[in-house]
């Protein structure tokens, strides 16, 4: 499965940026997990800016329930405030090995191709 987000981080703390913002999967427990299964961030985000993000999950997620995907916020202790914007959240299965169309169609044809000159051949048309 595929995560992609795109987010916009900012605030009025010019000077002294102690702001910053964490993306995990949650289990319920309070820990944050990142995109392999282990402990940690999706993202974490220590300075202002904007992106967007784009993560390859482990297979064992998409077998399991009960993970939440959790933004977090962290204010500055300087009273300044901050933003978070998130848009355009989607998952993505991700399907197994299938060749593109173009590659069937050319298997395909190369195939036919085979077959009429072997056809070819047996009629004593090609010497």
């Amino acid at each position: 499965m595929i995560l992609s987000f795109d987010w916009s981080f900012g605030g009025e703390d010019l000077i002294d940026l102690d702001e910053y913002f964490l993306v995990g999967l949650g289990d319920g427990t309070g820990d944050y997990f990142g995109a392999d299964g282990s402990l940690g961030f999706l993202l974490e985000q220590l300075v202002y800016g904007s992106g967007s993000s784009s993560f390859v999950l482990d297979p064992s997620y998409a077998n399991s329930t009960g993970w939440t995907l959790e933004f977090q916020l962290a204010a500055g202790y300087n009273g300044y405030g901050s933003y978070l914007n998130i848009d355009n959240v989607a998952l993505q299965a991700v399907s197994a090995n299938v060749p593109e169309p173009s590659v069937l169609w050319l298997l395909t044809i190369g195939l036919l191709g085979l077959s009429n000159i072997k056809r070819n051949k047996k009629l004593g048309v090609m010497k």
